[in-house]
């Protein structure tokens, strides 16, 4: 029996009473699917009493088949017709999802339990007591899996329903459920449905339509899997991969026997580019074969659920496995519900769909396509202790969740083994424990394995992922060793090395001394940074692209003065440039000059040398063009040419002395004069010289001097 409640204002309101004639709805549908919101759809009189109470978005639906609730949503579209009769349409809860962003972030190494629990973290606190409706959820049970447990991720303002759907679901398979229990309401992340029922679907009692379609051109009965490309190549021209000789007795070929018997050798070659494992990749090759690559077989059901009929069986739910008999077609297997209508005014118009696309092949394996997609933020802290409490929170969901199971003694006769499985026949179970003398193993694809869980007599556990608190072992033989953040790690096999800022190093914090090493196209970066205090820190930088190699470091004493060198090569120049705040001194070299700038030069060496205030000293100077020691307005030049000495006084020629040579090749110093010419005898101290001068070579003239004065020629 059915029944409707609306819950608005912190007051629950009854909608629909099977047992009452003034509580109805009419014309209603309910749709739930699979990873889906779903819709539930209904209509009300005009005289309803709680029909003020069905509010758009305000409002909280929920529909339950006795005690069981079937269905929660809220209202997001209303008409009302010539009778005054109203129509509601409600979206599922999932629908909440879309109501919150995603904030820009980069994720690395992160497991698919912690970016699920980000998701809903981050949708939790953004919608949490901000409107009439609680559209928060708990992480429930997570079985999804990465093939390396590691995942990259970006998230860029999507929802949080398209970055489950496109970043979790999307590339690593699964199923989205709502999960109630008691007051809490749990999202669980299902790698594949755990729930079994019990009725079946049988020809001529409850299945309607039946559609089969078999397609062979996709056969594969071997494969080679390569997975991420190696740095080394034996040939140079081709690229080299990680392939599964190592552990699979040299051949890089893996097959099924049983289908090359059946179909004969066909091979192809299927990639795994994040898988760098040969043993990890051994089992995703063989997963890829008996995951179908045989015929693709799509399968399309319609049945009638005999529960809404009255029959006492269990009701069939979206996300739960189903036997579906039809002898006439050769059928008995579990298919999983992908569509579920109810019509709470006509159960027997209710309706299941199997809408799946399964695989034939020799283990009854389900598909499951995983690929790897890179896209850039920050990573949210995680603390080491609450991981691994989330992740035994986590096993001990998927552990009492389980409701039910068929425990076989195996065979009936004189067991050998015991086998706990999702259903009660060896050959149609999928997910089996198998317990035996040789060991303990774990199959999600049969009876035949592979068994991706397993502890063997000889001491070997094999497992994609083992969680422990502490452990303790003389050797560990790894790929890659990382915190649970994913932002402190050494990968062995590539040698890259990442660690956090508030990793210890001694006594101070890898924030205080950060190291970075880039690569992009055209450039090769690597700095380092030692932040002492926020106004003391050391910074070194070397940069190199095709045309120039620049290496820098700086220091930061205080906000005014700042230290800092350069130097950049590149084909025509090496520069070296040092500065402090305002001040700086530069030395360029090219091929044919070399530059020099600076307030201050000076050098010193065995033949010659300059003192900082422009003092020169040489032995022997052979000097060109003009020599200037004219300053505030006095001085002498000697000019480039002719070799003339002027002396110059206030800015003006005062005299100018100058070698001449006369028709016959005669020379001599001319002196030519402004001012008063004078001459002293410093020999005799005396103030000004008296007495003759000869002037010319051979021409018997005398300049009469007194006093230092010239007072005419002889």
């Amino acid at each position: 029996m059915y029944k409707v409640t609306c819950l608005y204002g912190g007051t629950t309101y009854v909608l629909h009473d099977p047992t009452s004639d003034v509580l109805r709805i009419y014309n209603d549908q309910i749709e739930t699917e699979d990873s889906k919101p779903g819709s539930f759809q209904f209509s009300v009189s005009y005289d309803h009493p709680h029909l003020d109470k069905i509010v758009g978005l305000s409002s909280d639906i929920r529909v339950y088949d006795g005690t069981e609730e079937i269905f929660r949503g809220r209202p997001v579209d209303d008409g009302e017709d010539l009778y005054r009769e109203r129509t509601f349409k409600c979206e599922g809860e999932l629908a909440f999802l879309y109501d919150s962003i995603q904030p820009r972030r980069e994720l690395h190494s992160v497991s698919p339990l912690a970016f699920f629990t980000l998701l809903i973290d981050e949708h939790n606190n953004q919608v949490k007591n901000r409107g009439p409706i609680d559209k928060t959820f708990r992480v429930g049970i997570v079985t999804v899996t990465d093939s390396n447990n590691s995942l990259y991720r970006y998230t860029n303002r999507e929802t949080t329903y398209e970055d489950i759907m496109d970043k979790l679901i999307g590339r690593l398979g699964g199923h989205l459920r709502v999960r109630v229990s008691g007051s809490y309401r749990y999202l669980d992340l299902l790698a594949d449905v755990d729930t079994v029922g019990d009725q079946p679907i049988q020809l001529g009692e409850n299945l309607m339509d039946y559609a089969k379609d078999t397609d062979y051109t996709q056969v594969a009965t071997a494969c080679i899997p390569l997975g991420a490309s190696l740095e080394e190549t034996e040939i140079a021209a081709l690229d080299a991969y990680t392939t599964v000789e190592s552990v699979n007795s040299g051949s890089d070929v893996i097959q099924i026997t049983e289908a090359v018997n059946r179909f004969g050798f066909i091979c192809k070659v299927v990639s795994f580019d994040d898988i760098t494992v040969p043993a990890n990749l051994l089992s995703a090759g063989t997963k890829w074969l008996t995951d179908g690559q045989y015929a693709d077989m799509t399968l399309n059901l319609t049945a009638v659920d005999l529960h809404g009929l009255g029959y006492n069986v269990q009701p069939i739910r979206t996300n739960t496995k189903v036997r579906v008999l039809s002898q006439p077609h050769g059928m008995d297997r579990f298919f999983e519900v992908s569509k579920r209508t109810y019509h709470l005014s006509q159960p027997e118009t209710d309706t299941v769909t199997f809408g799946t696309r399964i695989k034939q092949s020799y283990t009854s394996s389900s598909s499951k396509k995983v690929s790897a997609v890179t896209k850039h933020t920050e990573q949210i802290r995680q603390n080491i202790d609450s991981v691994i409490e989330k992740e035994r929170e986590n096993v001990s969901n998927i552990i009492n969740q389980a409701t039910h199971g068929y425990v076989v003694m195996d065979p009936n006769d004189g067991p050998e083994r015991i086998l706990i499985m999702d259903t009660n026949s060896i050959d149609s179970a999928q997910k089996i424990w198998k317990w035996d003398m040789n060991g303990l193993g774990y199959s999600k694809n049969g009876i035949n394995g592979p068994w991706g869980v397993a502890i063997t007599m000889n001491g070997q556990i094999s497992a994609d992922y083992i969680l422990t608190g502490e452990l303790d072992a003389s050797l560990i033989k790894v790929g890659k060793i990382q915190d649970v953040t994913g932002k402190n790690y050494w990968n062995m096999e590539t040698g890259e090395f990442s660690m956090s800022s508030e990793t210890k190093i001694g006594d101070e914090t890898a924030g205080s001394v950060i190291s970075r090493l880039s690569q992009a196209e055209g450039q090769i970066s690597s700095e380092v940074t030692r932040a002492e205090t926020a106004e003391n820190s050391l910074y070194s930088r070397i940069v190199q692209t095709e045309g120039q190699i620049s290496s820098e470091v700086s220091r930061a004493e205080t906000a005014e003065k700042n230290l800092s060198s350069r130097i950049t090569q590149t084909a025509e120049a090496i520069e070296s440039k040092v500065s402090k705040g305002d001040v700086e001194s530069i030395i360029e070299q090219k091929a044919d000059s070399i530059r020099l700038k600076a307030d201050k030069i000076s050098w010193d060496s065995t033949y010659s040398s300059m003192s900082n205030d422009g003092t020169l000293k040489c032995r022997n100077a052979n000097i060109s063009g003009t020599i200037d020691n004219v300053s505030g307005g006095d001085g002498v030049r000697v000019e480039s040419t002719g070799g003339n000495i002027v002396f110059y006084y206030n800015n003006q020629e005062a005299a100018r002395l100058q070698w001449i040579y006369d028709s016959a090749g005669r020379s001599g110093l001319q002196i030519t004069t402004n001012g008063l010419l004078t001459f002293r005898d410093n020999y005799n101290n005396e103030t000004g010289y008296t007495g003759t001068l000869p002037i010319g070579d051979g021409y018997n003239y005398s300049i009469k001097v007194r006093n230092g004065i010239i007072t005419g020629w002889s």
